[in-house]
């Protein structure tokens, strides 16, 4: 169960745009202090941060849970527009921080109501774009 605490808590701070970590101090980060929120009425939360080691809220944990998330997010979006009739697949180009070139992928598609939905696939970093 504690497991799915801290995914719950990436997929929160995530969806709301809020960052993870701060200065690199792990005890002040955004992702700590809403865990020790949530473990003060949580027993077995409490006792699971207290550990020395195998606690899983390291940031490449963090990271690679976020994957993971992502990773279904997609599968399920593909599962959607797989069955509707119409649908388009838009790409722009962007110029990005530090002039390194990114190709940004968004996925516009009609469900069987007539609904028109857009959804950001990803951000790609490309060699060239000329």
């Amino acid at each position: 169960r504690c497991m799915l605490v801290i995914a719950e808590n990436l997929r929160f701070l995530s969806r709301q745009g809020i960052a993870l970590r701060g200065d690199g101090n792990e005890v002040d980060s955004n992702f700590h202090q809403l865990l020790l929120l949530r473990a003060a009425g949580n027993t077995d939360l409490m006792h699971w941060l207290d550990k020395k080691k195998d606690k899983y809220t390291s940031p490449e944990i963090q990271n690679e849970i976020l994957r993971i998330m992502g990773v279904s997010l997609l599968r399920s979006i593909a599962e959607t527009v797989k069955s509707c009739k119409f649908f388009a697949l838009m790409a722009d180009e962007v110029a990005g921080g530090l002039n390194k070139e990114q190709v940004v992928v968004c996925l516009r598609y009609v469900d069987n109501d007539f609904v028109a939905h857009e959804d950001f696939v990803g951000i790609h970093q490309v060699a060239s774009i000329k």
